[in-house]
């Protein structure tokens, strides 16, 4: 008597294809297990923002400004510039930032651990290096 072949259909393609040894199967080769596995991944990701490169560009561009503005030499000091008398406000762009402090109940921009805050014609800035900390999400 003749032992029957098992077969299966493969779970990315369709094809059907015999199970050999293996009962289990459930792709036809590599290339179609590599292929569903990676079509899975990214079906869970979310969709990245259009503009995500030029966003980042944005806040290192602001970093950069607010180093070259910010006291470096010691922890929470305020300096203040009049806007009008920053020949490189233009650079800068407020609305992209990292994260938000209430300081004095009055809302502070950081990127990482550089602070500013406007207010009409004058921008504060504060160097505050906890801001910059990682949290560890795993406590």
């Amino acid at each position: 008597m003749k032992e029957e072949l098992k077969v299966n259909k493969c779970e990315f393609c369709g094809i059907t294809f015999p199970l050999g040894s293996r009962n289990d199967k459930r792709f036809c080769g590599d290339t179609c297990r590599n292929s569903f596995n990676k079509k899975k991944k990214a079906e869970g990701k979310l969709p990245v923002h259009k503009n995500k490169s030029e966003i980042l560009k944005i806040i290192k561009r602001n970093y950069e400004f607010l180093r070259k503005h910010a006291p470096q030499e010691s922890e929470d000091e305020y300096t203040y510039v009049e806007i009008e008398r920053l020949k490189d406000w233009k650079e800068f762009n407020p609305k992209f930032y990292t994260n938000v402090k209430l300081i004095n109940n009055r809302p502070w921009y950081f990127c990482f651990d550089l602070g500013f805050s406007i207010s009409d014609s004058i921008i504060e800035f504060i160097n505050i290096p906890e801001q910059a900390n990682i949290l560890d999400l795993k406590k």
